[in-house]
């Protein structure tokens, strides 16, 4: 494992693995991680070593042998309900549009947030999905949360799990619909595990 001028071990990334998602960017509270050339790169410098980025990747393109940081307690428990609002809708697309099923949801997440005076989120991974973020502001949502990226331009459960995880955390949606497809239905055993949801 690779250190610091300061000996202390930092994260590594194996450049074969990096596609360049940005993932990583987000969750250094350092700002040690940057793109060079579409491969994400960490100033060994910056880096203090926490870990923290390592969960994020959804490749698993970043090494790092020292202790990850530890999860938190139980008994700290969830945020306060008050800290989460909008219902949010896993926008799912197939051939570069839209699929029936998301815009059926985008009504009914309408009615919902209608009756919780809140607003529609709408969650959209993919690759080269703004036209479909445009589409879904005409069926109704307020607010597109978008992952553009071309590892998602195939869908793999894992990836968009992470991704659609990624968003939660930060957007902090008090519902999130998925549709009762045959993606929507994998993705969402990998989301309700990684958020400890029912």
């Amino acid at each position: 494992m690779p250190k610091n001028s300061k000996g202390k071990e930092i994260a590594e990334i194996v450049a074969g693995k990096c596609i360049g998602c940005q993932v990583c960017l987000g969750e250094c509270k350092r700002n040690a991680i940057k793109m060079e050339e579409g491969v994400a790169k960490i100033d060994p410098e910056l880096c203090t070593g926490c870990g923290l980025c390592v969960d994020s990747c959804p490749t698993d393109a970043i090494l790092f042998a020292g202790p990850l940081p530890k999860k938190k307690a139980a008994v700290e428990g969830p945020s306060p309900i008050g800290d989460y609002k909008g219902v949010a809708v896993f926008i799912e697309v197939q051939d570069g549009r839209g699929t029936e099923v998301a815009w059926e949801l985008m009504g009914k997440a309408g009615e919902l947030a209608g009756k919780l005076g809140t607003q529609v989120l709408g969650f959209l991974p993919g690759n080269g999905v703004e036209s479909v973020a445009k589409e879904a502001i005409a069926y109704g949502c307020d607010i597109v949360y978008m992952i553009d990226n071309p590892v998602l331009q195939t869908y793999l459960s894992k990836v968009y799990g992470k991704a659609l995880v990624h968003l939660s955390r930060q957007v902090k949606p008090e519902i999130l619909l998925l549709g009762a497809t045959p993606l929507g239905r994998d993705v969402s055993s990998v989301v309700s595990t990684q958020l400890q949801t029912g």
